[in-house]
């Protein structure tokens, strides 16, 4: 799985307008055993690294380090953007909190204005909103069809604001 993968000629990671992925929270507490109920942890100004165009914070020494030793096993897949978008073609921002652990990949979610995509991707009976799949189709078929349309970018940015993350 190609974490950091292309749009157009750069690396392209979805980022707020200050360059923070993830909106600062730290990427390795999304794989936390208890991440799903508590929630991704907020990473700390002067915690940080550079990976793929994009700065990390983390909320301790120990997850900076770890995150150092193994960038590409913590940063989210498809840059960060919406993997229900990036799936049919698109890219979009996310909400930090809505997110999934996919085959030890991190998916991230658009989920504003009452439309979550993370359940759209769990709801193997919902038509792609691209016309692909009328009948539905399960996560692991949506996960390759997101991976296909990242390695051959560029994905085109539709969504109003270029999609740069909102800040929080």
């Amino acid at each position: 799985m190609s974490k950091a993968g292309g749009i157009g000629d750069l690396p392209k990671v979805c980022v707020t307008k200050e360059g923070l992925a993830l909106s600062g929270y730290d990427p390795t507490s999304y794989f936390d055993e208890d991440a799903f109920t508590r929630g991704p942890l907020p990473g700390k100004a002067d915690l940080t690294a550079e990976h793929a165009t994009a700065t990390y914070q983390f909320a301790t020494p120990e997850r900076q380090e770890r995150f150092l030793a193994s960038p590409e096993k913590f940063a989210p897949a498809f840059g960060g953007f919406c993997a229900k978008a990036v799936s049919e073609n698109d890219v979009y921002w996310v909400n930090p909190k809505t997110f999934l652990i996919q085959d030890g990949n991190l998916l991230m979610f658009y989920d504003e204005d009452s439309i979550n995509t993370k359940d759209f991707w769990l709801d193997d009976k919902r038509p792609w909103d691209d016309g692909n799949h009328k009948d539905g189709s399960d996560s692991a078929t949506r996960l390759a069809a997101a991976e296909k349309h990242w390695q051959a970018g560029p994905i085109p940015v539709q969504q109003e604001g270029g999609g740069v993350q909102p800040s929080e």
